[in-house]
């Protein structure tokens, strides 16, 4: 870090942890050491998509757009945006935009990270951010990162409202690094109890960090 580049929210929630993980997601986590700079990633996804596409426009009303993919397929070309920014109590944020190029359309999702404490993070879904998700994080031991959600939540203007398992989505994510082909790998899924897995991609990316282009 520099001393005047704050913490990122991972690297704030990892802690010392993070000096576990491998150089490559180190730096990745770690968050841009450039004031104004935002990291930017462009791979492909092996799969990326869900079994029920209805999901998006169904709960739209409730949970607001860039939350669940309305398609699924295979070989998807994708980019994301990865932009820090500060939480209304000074605190690190970082605001994720992926785009999945599906052959006719693109889906966006949509989520803002903050740290909560204890090797955890707040995950709020889609552009309404009414969603919300605790992430667990760990490191295994070949340093790469593992996130499990605890709980999940629906937040209605002032209200919060814990969702029961039944009800809720399970997150599961994982974050490598492939040394044969020097990429970034990712593979996150969302399940429920009763449907199953309502979202899954999986595939990999090269990462950078530039200037904002909306600086």
């Amino acid at each position: 870090m520099t001393a005047n580049q704050p913490r990122s929210a991972y690297a704030t929630a990892l802690g010392t942890d993070l000096e576990r993980l491998r150089p490559q997601l180190r730096r990745y986590f770690a968050g841009p050491q450039v004031p104004g700079e935002v990291g930017y990633g462009k791979g492909r996804f092996e799969y990326a998509g869900s079994r029920f596409s209805w999901l998006s426009w169904l709960t739209r009303p409730v949970v607001g757009k860039h939350l669940f993919l309305s398609q699924s397929g295979t070989d998807v070309p994708f980019t994301v945006l990865n932009r820090p920014a500060k939480a209304p109590d000074g605190g690190p944020t970082l605001e994720a935009t992926r785009d999945f190029q599906f052959p006719k359309t693109t889906d966006r999702f949509v989520d803002v990270v903050s740290a909560a404490g204890n090797h955890t993070v707040l995950d709020r879904l889609g552009q309404s951010r009414r969603v919300e998700a605790l992430l667990l994080l760990s490191v295994d031991d070949r340093g790469d990162l593992r996130m499990s959600s605890l709980t999940t939540a629906l937040r209605l203007g002032a209200l919060r409202i814990p969702l029961p398992r039944w009800l809720g989505v399970q997150v599961e994510g994982f974050d490598g690094w492939d040394e044969e082909t020097e990429r970034h790998t990712v593979y996150v899924t969302g399940t429920n109890p009763l449907l199953g897995t309502l979202i899954e991609y999986r595939g990999s990316f090269t990462y950078s960090y530039v200037a904002d282009p909306e600086a």
